[in-house]
């Protein structure tokens, strides 16, 4: 399988997740309403903020890690520490009320789900099997739809909970169908020597996840912001025009992942990493801007006849993000080329600068303007982010600007490539 057939299939696996996802979203929002879907929001946000910690050990390093170390270590300790962060994590997320209190039990359970599938389908990706890890990830998302319609549909009270027992559906099953797939892989060792790769798992995955972690707060500082300053009504809208929006990011997140994979399966080979890197950044930002400009053109009514009256406002949203989605796509495959030559500090220094971006903008934009305060604010952090990564990476690999702009002949062979990818299906 070439690498534009492994991006191709990635990419129908992730509109599929779209697709799906965006069902959910509708049945959700028009179910639950702004404020209900404002607390589905708040418990998948701590969910997210302990798998972020937890992915320090079993996350994103592991795809660099699995080529090179011990398997079945690997393994033990991901679970290990992924146990230890839940049960820590749901309960100080708590105290700090960044949950609701009374979803602390659920967010531990659903939070050790989540990181173990994660360190399943890392494991997968790390042995290049993208094909059974885009299938899992379908699963998750169709199953929460699934779950989701019977457990709505046989009700006449709509209570946030039915959205929770969807994600335990889910979860469980893709748990049980990972665990399948990884079991070839796992061949048991000496654990005397858990230690070994340790040092390398924490050193490299801390150094990742740190970026990731304070990615996250990039993402999504905005949402406590908005909380706080408004209520969880005007989260819920906020919510549903970032959901929109970041599904631009289809191609991007797509790319990157076989990026990241090949790069990582390439040790040594700098022209090599610099190359792919150089014809992705472009594909992804062509195709990224020809999605935003088609999710611009659709009229405010058609997201109120999807999500109902309380959602208005959400093309407001999209185009306060549309400037900072064309930068996170770009930024994808920057990240990735860091990740997958081992230099992820860059990574965690780009993300603090957006951070501080972010935190700043929100705070004066955010009560003055409300939804699109929000929204510009996303959207300054992310420029913020991509000029750092392309400074990086202009010095790392030694591309010039000139190289990173887009002609006419790049255009030419990207359009060839797919030719000849959808000719050799035919």
């Amino acid at each position: 399988m070439t690498v534009f057939r492994k991006i191709a299939g990635t990419v129908g696996a992730r509109l599929m997740n779209a697709m799906l996802s965006f069902a959910v979203l509708i049945i959700a929002t028009r179910s639950l309403g702004a404020e209900g879907y404002g607390t589905v929001t708040m418990v998948v946000l701590g969910i997210t903020i302990i798998q972020l910690v937890s992915n320090i050990i079993g996350g994103s390093a592991l795809v660099f890690l699995v080529p090179r170390e011990d398997v079945f270590r690997l393994f033990i300790l991901s679970y290990v520490w992924a146990f230890i962060v839940a049960a820590l994590g749901a309960n100080l997320l708590a105290i700090f009320s960044l949950i609701p209190p009374e979803y602390r039990r659920d967010t531990l359970l659903l939070s050790l789900l989540a990181s173990f599938n994660t360190v399943n389908l890392m494991i997968l990706l790390g042995k290049e099997k993208i094909r059974t890890y885009n299938l899992l990830t379908i699963l998750q998302v169709g199953l929460t739809l699934l779950s989701l319609v019977i457990f709505l549909g046989w009700q006449k009270h709509k209570h946030p909970d039915y959205y929770i027992y969807s994600l335990y559906a889910a979860y469980t099953v893709v748990y049980v169908a990972g665990m399948i797939a990884i079991r070839p892989h796992l061949m048991f060792s000496d654990l005397n020597e858990l230690g070994k790769p340790l040092k390398k798992i924490m050193h490299f995955g801390g150094l990742m996840q740190l970026a990731s972690i304070i990615q996250f707060f990039n993402y999504r500082l905005s949402y406590y912001l908005v909380e706080r300053f408004f209520d969880k009504s005007m989260l819920g809208k906020y919510s549903v025009g970032v959901q929109l929006a970041e599904g631009m990011w289809i191609v991007a997140k797509s790319v990157a992942l076989v990026q990241y994979a090949r790069i990582s399966n390439e040790p040594d080979n700098t022209g090599y990493a610099k190359r792919i890197t150089l014809i992705f950044l472009k594909f992804t930002y062509l195709a990224t801007a020809i999605l935003l400009t088609i999710l611009l053109i659709i009229p405010s009514q058609t997201f109120v006849l999807f999500f109902g009256s309380d959602f208005i406002h959400v093309k407001l949203v999209i185009l306060s993000l549309s400037p900072g989605i064309l930068c996170v796509a770009a930024s994808q495959i920057i990240s990735h080329y860091f990740s997958g030559i081992g230099k992820p500090q860059y990574n965690t220094m780009s993300s603090g600068v957006g951070f501080v971006v972010v935190l700043a903008a929100g705070l004066m934009l955010i009560p003055a303007l409300g939804l699109v305060g929000a929204g510009l604010a996303s959207s300054f952090s992310y420029l913020a982010i991509l000029c750092y990564q392309l400074y990086w990476f202009g010095k790392i690999s030694g591309a010039s600007a000139l190289e990173m702009l887009i002609s006419l002949e790049d255009v030419r062979k990207i359009v060839a490539e797919i030719r000849g990818m959808l000719r050799s299906q035919d």
